[in-house]
C-alpha cells in the first residue's frame, strides 16, 4: 500500500511500522526533491504559434537539441535555453529580434530564467510552451545594450525566406566588414531566387513542376528562394541561367526540385554589378560602412535588415546613412 500526498503536510501524522510512503505529486514543479529529479534532458519539444500568410494562427511544435550546442547540458539554465532558441530554434523564433522577451512555461508554470532545467524535473521530449512578450522599448534595454558584447548577428529581408547569420564577431569590426563577411557567406552557401521579367512586363504565371517522386506537383513563383540541400547534391549551374542538372531545395517548404525544371534563377551574391548597392539597416536607419559595431547600439543576436535590389525590380533610390523621410506640407 502507498499513499499519495500533494505537497508537504504541515502536521504530518505518525507513520505506522511497516508502512512505505511514495510521493508522486507535488504542488510545484520546482519543489521536487533533488534526489528525485531526473538528469538534465538532452532534447526538448517547444510549442509555439505561427501566423499563416492568410492571417490565421497555426500551432506548431519543434524539437530543440541541447547536446552539441551547450557545453555543460547538466548546468543549462532557462536563460541559456532561451538564447539557444534564438540561435538554433524554429524559423519563427529566428525571425524575432533579441529585444522581444521570451517566456517559457511548463505545465502552466512560468520557468524562472536563473534556474536550472533540472530544477523543474524536465525529461527528454518534455513539452514547453513559448510565450512571446511585447517588444521592449529603447529605454528598457539601454543598460543591456551598453553591457552587451556582440558576437553574433542575424540578417533578414522581406525578399528572403530564411535569415542569414554571422558568428565570431568582435566589437572592433566595422559595418563594412559585415558586408564583406556576408559576401563570403553567400559564396560558400549560394542562394538562388527565381528571376522575374524587367518592369513594366508583368510577372508570368506560376510554373508547375514535378517533384522527384514523379507524382506530386507544385507551383514555383517569381522570387521563390532555393538553396543547395544539406549534404550536397545541388546543381551548381551557371551564373544567371539554369545550369546543368542537380536538385535544389525550396526554403519555404524544404521541397526538393530538379533544377532543370525550374525557371531562370538569379544567384544572390551582393557583389554583382547588377545588384547595385546593398545596405544594412537597424531600426529603420542605414548603418554607415565606417561605423564600429560597438557604436551601433546593438544587442547580441540582433536582427538587422538586409536591403538589396534584384535585377527585375524597379529602380528605387537607396537611402544614404542618416537620411530620413522629409515631412509633408502642413495643412493650413
Amino acid at each position: 500500500m502507498a499513499l499519495t500526498f500533494i505537497g508537504k503536510s504541515p502536521d504530518p501524522l505518525p507513520i505506522p511500522p511497516g508502512l512505505v510512503l511514495e510521493s508522486r505529486r507535488f504542488a510545484s514543479l520546482s519543489s521536487v526533491p533533488a534526489c528525485q529529479r531526473p538528469p538534465c534532458p538532452s532534447k526538448l519539444t517547444v510549442r509555439y504559434t505561427v501566423t499563416r500568410p492568410d492571417g490565421r494562427l497555426k500551432p506548431e511544435t519543434a524539437e530543440v537539441l541541447l547536446e552539441g550546442h551547450i557545453e555543460d547540458a547538466a548546468r543549462c539554465t532557462v536563460h541559456m535555453l532561451i538564447a539557444l532558441l534564438h540561435e538554433h530554434g524554429p524559423l519563427s523564433l529566428q525571425l524575432l529580434s533579441a529585444r522581444h522577451p521570451i517566456e517559457l512555461r511548463y505545465r502552466g508554470e512560468t520557468l524562472a530564467p536563473e534556474k536550472l532545467l533540472s530544477d523543474y524535473a524536465l525529461k527528454d521530449n518534455s513539452e514547453l510552451q513559448i510565450v512571446i512578450k511585447p517588444r521592449k522599448q529603447e529605454c528598457e534595454v539601454r543598460g543591456a545594450v551598453a553591457d552587451s558584447v556582440v558576437t553574433r548577428l542575424r540578417f533578414n529581408s522581406h525578399k528572403l525566406t530564411t535569415p542569414l547569420a554571422l558568428d565570431e564577431l568582435t566589437p572592433e569590426m566595422k559595418v563594412g566588414d559585415l558586408k564583406l563577411r556576408l559576401q563570403q557567406l553567400l559564396a560558400a552557401n549560394p542562394i538562388f531566387l527565381v528571376r522575374g521579367p524587367t518592369p513594366p512586363v508583368p510577372a508570368p504565371p506560376p510554373t508547375v513542376v514535378t517533384l522527384p517522386d514523379g507524382e506530386t506537383t507544385t507551383e514555383v513563383r517569381v522570387g521563390d528562394q532555393f538553396t543547395k540541400p544539406e549534404g550536397g547534391g545541388g546543381g551548381g549551374g551557371g551564373k544567371k541561367d539554369k545550369g546543368g542538372g542537380g536538385v535544389l531545395q525550396r526554403a519555404s517548404d524544404r521541397k526538393l526540385i530538379e533544377q532543370a525544371q525550374l525557371p531562370e534563377l538569379w544567384p544572390l551574391t551582393l557583389n554583382d554589378p547588377e545588384d547595385k548597392l546593398f545596405s544594412l539597416l537597424h531600426q529603420g536607419a542605414v548603418l554607415p560602412d565606417e561605423a564600429l559595431l560597438s557604436a551601433c547600439k546593438l544587442l547580441n543576436n540582433e536582427m538587422l535588415y538586409l536591403n538589396f535590389k534584384a535585377p527585375w525590380e524597379p529602380d528605387e533610390p537607396i537611402p544614404k546613412p542618416g537620411e530620413g523621410k522629409k515631412g509633408g506640407k502642413k495643412k493650413k
